[in-house]
């Protein structure tokens, strides 16, 4: 992305005979706290470099209706160009209102003008007029994130995104946001993996 934050991280099918159209795969939906549901699989879009139009197509042509970007990802400009291609612009609401759209804010972007402007540019990148979901990314080294959850509150209100969330923050973190936040978050988004063995979140 082009501003002044910068920084780097980290279908199902069925033939139905030969000529007939592929049986796309619904998903589940899950009520979160605010009354949004959202979809129980998502297609996550990190490392996925120069191929990322080409994948978010197929994965959206084959029944995926959640598409996950970050900031850190750099590739949210290629994700636009896929869901233009597929007619999910600004102007398509109807077509807007099937996709689920999550995208992150990196730490290095904290500071409130930073997260209100790294926004703006997630969604001109991606071409839509909201997102469905805004997370903080990692909680980063300090707590410059109380005040990048406080501006994410603010987009919230305005019906930019319609549910607001965590990204890697553990249980500590989590205790700490629920004693400042005014809206609670609806989403965290952490790792896990069910056979580790090693500590999680």
């Amino acid at each position: 992305m082009g501003n002044q934050c910068s920084g780097n991280p980290e279908h199902s099918t069925r033939r139905h005979g030969r000529g007939r159209h592929r049986k796309q795969q619904k998903f589940p939906m899950i009520p979160l706290s605010n009354g949004v549901e959202i979809p129980q699989i998502g297609f996550g879009t990190w490392r996925l470099e120069t191929n990322t139009k080409p994948l978010v197509l197929h994965a959206l042509q084959h029944g995926y209706q959640h598409i996950d970007t970050a900031v850190w990802y750099q590739n949210q400009a290629d994700i636009g160009e896929a869901l233009a291609q597929l007619k999910v612009t600004k102007g398509a609401k109807a077509q807007r209102q099937k996709l689920w759209i999550t995208t992150k804010i990196p730490p290095e972007c904290f500071a409130p003008e930073d997260v209100r402007t790294t926004f703006d540019q997630c969604l001109a990148e991606l071409g839509v007029d909201y997102v469905d979901a805004l997370l903080l990314h990692t909680p980063g080294e300090d707590d410059a994130w109380k005040q990048a959850w406080q501006v994410l509150e603010e987009i919230y209100e305005t019906g930019k995104t319609r549910c607001i969330g965590v990204s890697n923050f553990d249980t500590f973190l989590l205790q700490d946001l629920l004693g400042i936040c005014k809206h609670a978050p609806h989403i965290v988004q952490n790792y896990f993996a069910r056979l580790s063995k090693t500590k999680q979140w």
